[in-house]
């Protein structure tokens, strides 16, 4: 009997969808497990709190996001955004390593030199507070439109509560960076930039950075265009500094040096009401 196995020819390998066309099914796919834990663990939060005060669900209905905020309080929020953040690092890892068995690199996780590292993120952080207390002043004093993000954060934490000061300062200054670098900086923008020709490139740091800003309209509830603006321009300080050093990891130091700085002057104001801060 002929063994006509090595005749077979060998089945041609399956061909992938680019990343850029991936990218998007993966956003998707962020998008609603971040809407499903969110609901799932703010509305348990918010149940186990209203039962707790006895508060009836029209009561509930009637509060403004500041009063839901305060009712459903740090810790609750600090699992919410821990879940969020960890789909944001999650997804773009299992499609980039697992399955598609790339290397970390090509999305910018990686160390880049030391003094490219220490540099660009000293560099980075800087002209992000430079760049946020200008476009602060224009926006307050020449526009006269005022967000009120630190509010909301302000709902969250109260004097006294070390501990939720703690959670929160994890919060912003730890989980949020390395989350957000990861997936805007490192997954959607080097998924989007294909070849470097300067139209695709632009457009990719547009997308990220557009992203990166629009995701924060959920932090405040007036004043959006004066929020939305300096992000959108911080996305773009922030993946400029991606695509020069080829790693995210300069953006992630730089972000959490521009959000050390942000809670720092939340928690002074909270624990110092003498200041008379607008919180």
């Amino acid at each position: 009997m002929t063994d006509n196995a090595a005749e077979i020819a060998a089945p041609a390998p399956r061909g992938r969808w680019p990343l850029a066309v991936v990218v998007w099914i993966d956003l998707a796919i962020v998008v609603a497990l971040v809407l499903l834990t969110s609901a799932l663990v703010q509305g348990l939060g918010l149940g186990i709190a209203a039962r707790a005060q006895g508060l009836t669900p029209d009561q509930l209905r009637g509060m403004d996001e500041s009063g839901l905020l305060r009712l459903l309080g740090i810790r609750w929020i600090f699992i919410s955004t821990l879940l969020q953040n960890l789909i944001f690092i999650a997804v773009p890892l299992v499609r980039v390593r697992l399955l598609r068995r790339s290397p970390l690199a090509s999305i910018g996780i990686g160390l880049p030199a030391w003094p490219i590292l220490i540099g660009a993120s000293v560099g980075m952080g800087i002209l992000a507070l430079l760049m946020n207390v200008g476009l602060g002043l224009f926006f307050s004093q020449v526009l006269h439109i005022e967000q009120n993000q630190s509010a909301q954060f302000g709902a969250l934490i109260s004097r006294g509560d070390y501990f939720g000061q703690l959670l929160f300062a994890i919060m912003a200054v730890v989980i949020a960076p390395l989350g957000e670098e990861t997936l805007f900086r490192g997954y959607l923008f080097h998924a989007l930039r294909g070849s470097d020709r300067p139209w695709q490139l632009g457009l990719a740091m547009a997308f990220s950075a557009g992203l990166f800003s629009a995701v924060h309209l959920f932090n405040v509830t007036q004043g959006q265009i004066a929020l939305v603006v300096p992000i959108f321009l911080l996305g773009l300080v922030f993946v400029g500094g991606a695509y020069l050093t080829k790693s995210i990891l300069p953006g992630i130091i730089a972000h959490m040096m521009f959000n050390s700085l942000g809670v720092l002057g939340l928690l002074v104001c909270v624990n110092v009401p003498a200041l008379g801060c607008p919180i």
